[in-house]
């Protein structure tokens, strides 16, 4: 599939194919050129295929840039958007195709913008692209990572079973002394979360009390990935003791945290103790308490 980028008063086109190809930054910051805005469209290629709601959206945008500068202008929330919603659809070339628009307009780019981009390129498996542009491409276009551009990347590897690489990275985080982007508690679950998945029981475990010394609060759902992490891992007792410290720092277990230790005991052929956490979770809903993610301690 290819996606042209054109414009009918710099007569540019990019083609984007297998890989991303970047349009060099401006070697000075300018102004956004309305006119130019207008005068830009996205053009998807007539050989390929879009679904009925993108090719509503190249649609509308195309009637957008049309109308009157006075009256309806994209700026750069419409280009968030415009990306963002082409991401999520797969359709990687033409998010950076919209991408190229906002910094031919002349717009500044910062992580709002580029953050969809790197999810889409993390949710395609192209981790790799994406790791270059968070290093390398968002400093040149003056725009630096956020906390969340590196949670997209920190799961993006674990999604690959590439956890102990999101941890090398956690760690430079976290190192850096806070001058740029310390991780926070979501960054924590996601790697523990993927340090669980590929196998690595004490590592995970090990970060989790880590991220207590560091001074970053669990989450209910960091407690609960770490208790399903230690059921599925046989080791329940471990994970009741965390369900205890849990319920000591005043966090309350939710219907996913007692499913975990549930399916656990149930592993383990520990009958007593699934009658236990059964009963628990009828008091709750005796005493009117929603189910689903909501609290039943």
């Amino acid at each position: 599939m290819a996606w042209i980028l054109s414009s009918s008063r710099s007569n540019i086109k990019i083609r984007t194919n297998d890989h991303v190809r970047w349009i060099p930054p401006p070697n000075r910051r300018i102004a956004p050129d309305r006119q130019a805005c207008l005068g830009l469209r996205l053009q998807p290629d007539p050989h390929s295929r879009l679904s009925r709601p993108g090719k509503g959206i190249v649609s509308l945008f195309k009637r957008m840039v049309r109308a009157s500068p006075n009256k309806v202008v994209p700026d750069p929330c419409t280009y968030s958007i415009i990306i963002c919603s082409f991401c999520s659809m797969g359709c990687l070339e033409l998010s950076f195709a919209a991408f190229g628009l906002v910094i031919k307009t002349g717009f500044r780019v910062n992580a709002r913008v580029i953050s969809p981009l790197l999810k889409g390129l993390c949710d395609a498996k192209r981790v790799g692209e994406a790791m270059e542009i968070l290093s390398r491409r968002m400093a040149e276009f003056g725009c630096m990572p956020n906390v969340f551009s590196y949670s997209i990347i920190l799961k993006g590897l674990c999604d690959e079973g590439r956890a102990e690489e999101a941890l090398e990275l956690l760690h430079m985080m976290a190192d850096d002394g806070g001058r740029t982007c310390p991780p926070d508690v979501v960054s924590y679950t996601t790697i523990i979360n993927g340090l669980f998945r590929d196998g690595h029981v004490d590592r995970a475990y090990s970060l989790f009390r880590e991220m207590n010394d560091q001074g970053i609060l669990p989450t209910v759902v960091t407690y609960t990935a770490v208790i399903d992490g230690l059921c599925k891992a046989q080791a329940v007792d471990r994970a009741e003791g965390v369900l205890q410290q849990m319920i000591h720092k005043g966090v309350k277990p939710n219907i996913q945290t007692y499913n975990s230790l549930i399916h656990g005991y149930c592993s383990s052929g520990q009958g007593k103790e699934v009658v236990r956490m059964l009963s628990k979770v009828f008091k709750a809903v005796r005493r009117g308490e929603a189910m689903g993610s909501r609290s039943v301690a």
